[in-house]
């Protein structure tokens, strides 16, 4: 009894087999390469942000009364980590801004290393402080930059008081706490930074230039026919 070769699943089994064996060998003979994470052109490395909350007593004071029950908030739902972390990242920006400010170096050392954050920032703390130590700073701007450091913080203030439980008097002592670094910053930054403006024209701007030979000549009025030659006709 003859029995037919079954040619077709034969071949269809061996470029399976051959397909798995390329694919294994492919994925074991590929070196693994270090995982790049996806932003900005940085350093790896991550830079530490400077210890400028010393310059200001009053924000050491304040996180000391903050922290004070942070073990006691069990809500799952609260962000207390965040909020903790962006209410001192703010507290440093303020410090170090005042440190470069009152600083006799003129540059901003304290502030150049301290990142961006969308919550709470319209420019960039390094980029405030050059422009404050040049003057080039309106008041304007310093209205718009420090109101909204002062409504975000006193909303992550509430925010912490309320997961830290602290009682009415801890959270009234710690409201006082951060206005009174807030205006001690404020104050010195319009002292510092605010200027007046650049004069409209400096001796260095381009004008308009008139040869000698051609300055205090006669009108040109003559007229050929009822018109001037110079194209200019009166009506």
């Amino acid at each position: 009894m003859e029995y037919d070769i079954p040619y077709k699943l034969i071949i269809t089994i061996v470029l399976v087999a051959v397909s798995l064996f390329l694919i294994v060998d492919f994925f074991m003979k590929t070196p693994r390469y270090p995982r790049l994470d996806e932003g900005f052109a940085t350093s790896s490395e991550k830079t530490a942000l400077p210890d400028c909350l010393r310059t200001l007593p009053e924000a050491t004071q304040l996180m000391d009364l903050v922290r004070r029950h942070r073990g006691s908030a069990t809500d799952p739902l609260t962000d207390t980590d965040g909020d903790d972390r962006e209410f001192v990242l703010l507290l440093q920006k303020l410090a170090c801004l005042q440190q470069d400010l009152t600083s006799t170096q003129s540059t901003p050392n304290a502030t150049r290393t301290i990142p961006f954050e969308t919550a709470h920032d319209r420019i960039p703390i390094a980029d405030l402080t050059a422009m404050c130590l040049v003057k080039n700073v309106s008041k304007r701007d310093i209205e718009i930059v420090f109101s909204t450091w002062r409504e975000r913080g006193q909303l992550l203030l509430r925010r912490l008081c309320t997961e830290g439980n602290l009682t009415e008097s801890e959270a009234a002592t710690s409201e006082q706490l951060f206005s009174s670094l807030f205006d001690s910053v404020y104050q010195t930054s319009q002292s510092v930074c605010i200027g007046q403006a650049p004069p409209l024209s400096r001796p260095e701007d381009s004008a308009p230039y008139e040869p000698e030979h051609l300055r205090n000549r006669n009108k040109y009025d003559v007229t050929y026919g009822g018109l001037s030659a110079s194209g200019w006709n009166s009506i």
